[in-house]
């Protein structure tokens, strides 16, 4: 079907919103017109042309905005809205940034034909937050990257060499926004029994700056890599043991599903979507070790059964893993959200047939 596609979200740095507008890109067919600004107009000049140029424009065709954002003057719009975070982690979205989007985002909503989310879960707290009825929020899961060819001995053998890693490890794998957790996870690593087992942190603030806080408990069992390449986080994931994610949040949860696609097995938080896309717990047969992550003790229970953890009790994890992943795809993804657009718009010109109708009347 033939819309706009605003893609000024891309003009920002690499995330899960970016990421998910750049696979969608890549799957649209030619009709879809694409429009964004100049790579450096970010900021309060990215949200001025967002507001007030791109409605000029639309005109009357449909719009589809996928990086939470739109323009209030365009109506015949759908936008996807990720997550309720800015709402329910009030703490973490503070001064004007936080105050602009728990503006925006209700009157965005209501005024657009419809909203896309990525989770059951977030589509109940969008709709409470946004005061919209839940039949006007489509969830459509986000897709994974899968694996490309698993890193052969000698690309295993460089990465482990480039970053001096440990024999063994577990692997975080996300930023050190207080939402992730990574304070409770340190206290409840440094609590376990794990023997010789380290944890290694990727992606991130500057890694020397990081080691340099790193109380003198944690010296030599915890590394800070901070941001790596994707050959390194390929190689990574190949060479750690398990993968564990501490969020206290999240809207959709990449990263374990994506270690899940390459057969680490998975550790992970219980709070919000993630036991929605996850799946059920190893204990019921599926690949997730779930912990509260609210709870240091919950996670330091958690890491130290996994280390007690044989080796069948991990291959059951993996082959969990992996048929998880492979319930999300970003071709699935491109498919539901055009699917999603075709229903809103036409149920607003059903909307518009039935008002032309009852004024004739």
């Amino acid at each position: 079907m033939k819309f706009i596609f605003n893609l000024r979200t891309l003009n920002a740095p690499l995330s899960g919103v970016q990421r998910y507008a750049r696979e969608l890109d890549t799957r649209f067919g030619k009709n879809v017109i694409r429009v964004t600004l100049a790579k450096q107009a970010q900021g309060i000049i990215g949200h001025c042309w967002e507001q007030f140029i791109l409605p000029l424009r639309c005109r009357d065709q449909l719009l589809f905005s996928p990086g939470n954002t739109g323009p209030l003057l365009h109506r015949q719009q759908v936008v996807t809205i990720h997550d309720a975070a800015t709402f329910d982690q009030r703490d973490a979205f503070t001064g004007l940034f936080g105050h602009w989007y728990r503006w925006l985002l209700p009157r965005l909503a209501r005024r657009s034909l419809g909203v896309i989310t990525v989770s059951h879960f977030s589509r109940v707290r969008l709709a409470a937050a946004l005061d919209i009825p839940v039949g006007k929020i489509a969830v459509v899961y986000n897709g994974i990257t899968q694996p490309p060819v698993s890193p052969g001995a000698t690309a295993l053998a460089a990465t482990r060499s480039k970053f001096n890693l440990p024999k063994r490890f577990l692997l975080f794998v996300g930023s050190h926004d207080p939402r992730k957790n990574v304070a409770r996870l340190l206290a409840a690593f440094g609590a376990a029994d794990l023997g010789d087992l380290h944890l290694v942190l990727a992606g991130g603030s500057n890694r020397q700056l990081f080691n340099a806080a790193l109380p003198a408990v944690f010296a030599g069992r915890v590394q800070r890599l901070g941001q790596v390449t994707d050959p390194d986080l390929e190689a990574l994931y190949a060479l750690a043991e398990g993968f564990i994610f501490p969020s206290l949040y999240e809207g959709f949860g990449l990263p374990p599903l994506e270690a899940m696609a390459r057969g680490c097995p998975v550790l992970c938080s219980d709070a919000s979507c993630l036991p929605e896309v996850c799946g059920p717990a190893f204990e019921l047969g599926g690949a997730c070790l779930y912990f509260s992550p609210h709870d240091t003790a919950s996670i330091t229970h958690a890491l130290t059964t996994f280390a007690s953890l044989p080796t069948k009790s991990r291959e059951r994890m993996i082959t969990a893993g992996r048929k998880q992943s492979n319930r999300y795809s970003w071709d699935r993804c491109a498919q539901e959200t055009t699917e999603a657009l075709r229903h809103f718009a036409a149920q607003s010109v059903s909307v518009a047939i039935t008002a032309s109708a009852d004024r004739s009347l």
